[in-house]
């Protein structure tokens, strides 16, 4: 996990969650192992911890992030 302080809504981290999925190579290396990424608000943080894994929380995210 790679913690980035803070966003200050939603709407920014949505912003910075797609600049990253667009830009994959320009953040990450060895994309081909297959990393997971995510953003959280201060807020829904403790979500991350509480789902457990990244399955579960990958559903979160969709539901709460990415689909409207």
């Amino acid at each position: 996990i790679i913690l980035i302080r803070s966003f200050q809504n939603k709407q920014a981290a949505l912003k910075y969650y797609k600049g990253v999925e667009k830009n994959k190579d320009s953040f990450i290396k060895n994309t081909e192992k297959g990393y997971d990424i995510f953003t959280a608000t201060q807020r829904n943080y403790r979500e991350v911890i509480k789902q457990r894994t990244v399955k579960n929380y990958r559903s979160w995210f969709e539901a709460n992030y990415t689909k409207k």
